[in-house]
């Protein structure tokens, strides 16, 4: 039986724009059993003009009821698409500005922020792509447009107490910024900055790690050039919504310790931040975490190297020269074909490479060495199926066999080897092999190999199948 609820539909634009309006429960936060009433406003039509369907969901005051949605959402559908219409596009992490009229009655409510959507219970969301509106106050918009929405967005969360942020809009909530005076005092304020929201930051094992699509490596190319070579340069980032908690400003806290969120039952292992900051001209190279981000240190001759490996699109790491956090940055593409069997896997965030890193400069001269490592299932799906650490172990230990099966194999020229690597319940397990150029494996070779990696003990898989590739650098 289906838990999703009834809707009506309005038409906003005769035979182009549509609204599904849903009324329905939400829960004060994820550990709570207290609920109110919602709203749930989903356009249709929206993404035959290439603009991403939009999701606002309302919270109703009591004694309201379905009959009694605001018309607010509409008119700023409508105007969303009008500008649509005309090939001006709004994504995740832009905001819309309102005038001193506000929204639904509230003149301190002066704009929104579109964001990814976070699913609720009952409510059918549309299968084209689609993103949350978030409604700010005056100094949080301030806030969005100046130092990026994830922050905003996380601020709210904590006011909540909801992770990573509520998925609906209060209309009389008050502000998580009380003076304009808070808006621009932080860290970031002198710094160059330059927003990806496709880009995400986080912290796991003392390790800071940059995930950043290929298709931000020019504008971040185009920063660093109109930049002064003794200034800091700051990255705006989007959510992770692969972390299990994040960092969180806090204007004028005199607590030591970072402020976070997490959501319930989580210890924070994996910590997103809202930015990372590049500050050159340091005596030592250190990495830490700063109001809700990080900051990384580097001497001139580090921030040299890493400015010339940087249009390289290589993985590489900054260690720190003293005690604490190291720092990393993967490249990632938003789309991935398989070289396999030609399948396409794409996400809002790209799927991640898990790339070997090197230190700025560092070369490798074995034979055989690993370069990536694709995780080709939905890091949400593989948490259901097996522990994060216990998948890493398994994933190490296949690609040590390969190369210790062909460590001492005198390859003919140089290629890449990917190898693909399917296994689920009941022990299955599949494994698909291809050389770039072709046939640089014989067959018994590839018999060795699926008799080695057969020997790596498999983890147990609870219901679904998971799967990853492997890519090493083969050299003659």
């Amino acid at each position: 039986m289906s838990e999703t609820q009834d809707f009506v539909t309005v038409e906003i634009i005769e035979t182009f724009l549509k609204c599904n309006i849903y009324f329905h429960t939400c829960e004060s936060s994820k550990s709570s059993s207290r609920s109110f009433n919602c709203w749930t406003f989903i356009t249709v039509g929206l993404w035959k003009k290439k603009q991403k369907e939009l999701v606002l969901t309302i919270k109703a005051e009591e004694g309201e009821t379905k009959e009694d949605y605001p018309k607010g959402p509409l008119q700023l559908f409508c105007s969303v698409f009008t500008y649509a219409a005309n090939n001006t596009i709004v994504e995740e992490g832009d905001t819309t500005e309102f005038d001193a009229s506000g929204f639904i009655g509230n003149t301190e409510i002066r704009g929104v922020m579109y964001v990814p959507a976070q699913p609720i219970k009952g409510v059918l969301f549309p299968s084209d792509p689609h993103m949350s509106v978030i409604t700010v106050h005056e100094y949080e918009l301030e806030v969005a447009k100046n130092y990026g929405v994830t922050r905003v967005l996380c601020m709210i969360g904590h006011q909540y107490n909801y992770f990573p942020f509520p998925p609906w809009n209060e209309i009389k909530r008050a502000s998580a910024l009380l003076s304009k005076d808070i808006v621009h005092s932080t860290s970031l304020a002198k710094s160059a900055r330059l927003r990806l929201n496709l880009a995400v930051a986080s912290v796991e094992n003392n390790m800071v790690t940059l995930r950043i699509p290929g298709v931000c490596l020019n504008p971040f190319l185009d920063l660093i050039k109109k930049t002064s070579e003794k200034a800091s340069i700051t990255l705006l980032l989007g959510l992770d919504d692969t972390a299990d908690g994040h960092l969180v400003w806090t204007p004028n806290s005199k607590s030591l310790k970072p402020i976070t969120i997490t959501p319930v039952g989580s210890t924070g292992k994996r910590l997103a931040g809202s930015f990372v900051t590049f500050v050159p001209g340091q005596k030592v190279d250190r990495v830490m975490i700063y109001e809700d981000g990080f900051f990384v240190m580097l001497t001139d001759p580090s921030w040299y190297a890493f400015r010339q490996y940087l249009p390289t699109k290589k993985g590489m790491k900054v260690q720190s020269d003293v005690k604490g956090l190291d720092f990393e940055i993967f490249w990632h593409e938003i789309q991935y074909v398989n070289p396999l069997d030609g399948s396409v896997y794409g996400t809002n965030k790209g799927w991640y490479p898990q790339t070997s890193t090197d230190s700025v400069g560092s070369e490798e001269n074995k034979s055989i060495s690993l370069v990536d490592v694709l995780l080709l299932t939905d890091e949400k799906e593989v948490k259901q199926n097996i522990s994060p650490e216990v998948l890493s172990k398994y994933i190490t230990g296949t690609a040590s066999i390969i190369e210790t099966t062909l460590i001492a194999k005198e390859w003919t020229k140089d290629c890449k080897l990917t190898v693909q690597v399917t296994f689920g319940p009941a022990k299955k397990l599949s494994v698909e092999f291809q050389t770039d150029p072709p046939k640089q494996l014989e067959e018994a070779e590839i018999t060795s190999l699926l008799n080695h990696i057969s020997i790596v003990p498999m983890p147990t898989v609870k219901r679904s199948d998971i799967k990853f590739l492997l890519s090493f650098l083969c050299k003659r």
